[in-house]
């Protein structure tokens, strides 16, 4: 059996499928945060236990065979691991999110210069308490590291977004515990949305969210004076820090006036992916891994995609034969932004992400779970 530790996300119901295809009724999704109204599961049949109970219905129901899987390790799965008998079988999928602090020193790695000072400037409360003290003494002040610490002794596998992720982790912590897992939520059924790209078109897509961590600024300042008068700035800002959205969409109106066009509204998916099919040209200019699914269907749609060099993505893109773009090299040749890629090129990307992504080695990535 599998126990599934989950809270309210929309890759719940993508992971049900996933581990339903491999073991049909073999899976139990405990929901460990107290919520009435579920917003993103839909089709995963859940129980809701709070951690403590959690701990007493694995107790009684775990037999020697049987994993545990943590989808995304926050607070509330630490205290239910510690408080697990040695010797279960304990699998984290993590996310990003819940283990880049074991990749980066300070929040501040993840900003270049201009956005880190709207950060700075505009963090209140608790948050401009804490982001000082992370400023300051970095990741390890902010989290419970003793409680933390202790579940990575009894956490057996960890499956990082990429490899690189993990290799990262091993090299800022070489007594790191877990071993490597490969697996993904998404294969190729769930990427190939029958997205296509329009031709002759040189519009440009900006990031993926309204989170400070797709440093727009720096890219919108270098696209000033750059900019094809025929092109427009498509900018996705409807999730994420809604003051950051703001500003974001004002920065772009002054600088590119109606050639910015923010996504401030959900979209139905259909209309999300037609108007991102006007876009030859994809700046991801996050310094950490983020938006991987959102890469990958771009790829698969032909896009030209431009990474920050430090981001792990670029690296691991690169090292998989993919044809991807850092952002120091189009900096250092500037009217190479409007170069498209060529069909070979597209074609290659689309040939590695069939490679890595496809059904039947996701299938196999997740049956292997039974013998771990």
């Amino acid at each position: 059996m599998f126990f599934h530790l989950i809270h309210d996300d929309k890759f719940i119901d993508v992971g049900f499928l996933r581990f339903e295809e491999a073991f049909p009724g073999e899976n139990i999704f405990i929901l460990t945060e107290k919520k009435e109204k579920l917003n993103f599961i839909k089709k995963t049949p859940i129980i809701k236990l709070t951690p403590d109970e959690t701990v007493k219905y694995l107790k009684a129901n775990y037999t020697n065979n049987d994993k545990i899987i943590i989808h995304f390790l926050r607070k509330d799965k630490v205290k239910i691991i510690n408080k697990l008998p040695k010797g279960f079988t304990i699998i984290w999928i993590g996310w990003g999110a819940d283990y880049y602090h074991l990749i980066y020193s300070r929040e501040k790695d993840f900003f270049l210069s201009n956005t880190f000072k709207w950060v700075q400037i505009h963090r209140e409360g608790k948050k401009k308490i804490f982001g000082f003290l992370n400023d300051t003494f970095g990741f390890t002040f902010n989290r419970n590291t003793q409680s933390y610490k202790k579940a990575y002794k009894r956490i057996r596998y960890i499956n990082t977004v990429i490899d690189e992720d993990y290799k990262l982790i091993k090299k800022r912590y070489p007594n790191f515990k877990p071993r490597y897992l490969s697996w993904n939520y998404g294969n190729m059924t769930y990427l190939d949305l029958k997205l296509t790209q329009e031709e002759n078109t040189k519009n440009i897509l900006l990031g993926n969210s309204a989170d400070p961590t797709n440093n727009h600024i720096e890219i919108l300042d270098f696209l000033k004076n750059r900019l094809l008068h025929d092109s427009k700035i498509i900018c996705p800002l409807s999730y994420g820090d809604k003051e950051y959205a703001v500003y974001i969409t004002q920065y772009g109106k002054n600088l590119f006036g109606e050639n910015f066009m923010p996504l401030i509204d959900y979209l139905p998916i259909e209309e999300y992916y037609k108007i991102i099919a006007s876009c030859s040209v994809v700046f991801m200019n996050h310094l950490r891994q983020q938006a991987v699914g959102n890469i990958l269907t771009l790829l698969l749609a032909g896009s030209k995609i431009i990474f920050q060099d430090k981001n792990p993505l670029y690296l691991f893109f690169i090292e998989n034969g993919f044809c991807v773009n850092s952002f120091q090299e189009i900096e250092r040749n500037p009217p190479s932004i409007y170069t498209p890629l060529t069909p070979e090129q597209k074609e290659t990307n689309k040939q590695c992400c069939i490679k890595i992504w496809n059904d039947e080695t996701a299938l196999k990535r997740t049956l292997n779970f039974k013998n771990l």
